[in-house]
């Protein structure tokens, strides 16, 4: 996360026109950490990953066993995410 100054700094770079990857040469930074922040308007909020709700830990049985975690945590990935086409 960029501080107050260089979020501003890179709106204010970019409404005079310089280009996203000129500016982040400028900060220090990345182009896509540009990209984002000015896509934004200023401060990206901070969105925490979406992960589906899954019950799964009832149905494997208990965790403690010595592949209990592992074998909870392959189940859920089978049953409640979606293959990738």
């Amino acid at each position: 996360m960029k501080t107050p100054d260089d979020i501003a700094e890179m709106l204010r770079l970019k409404a005079c026109g310089w280009g996203l990857k000129r500016i982040a040469r400028h900060l220090g930074c990345s182009h896509h950490t540009v990209k984002a922040y000015v896509a934004a308007g200023g401060v990206k909020p901070f969105k925490s990953p979406e992960r589906p709700n899954c019950s799964m830990a009832s149905r494997v049985g208990c965790a403690r066993g010595s592949f209990g975690i592992v074998a909870m945590r392959m189940s859920c990935a089978r049953t409640c995410w979606p293959k990738k086409a």
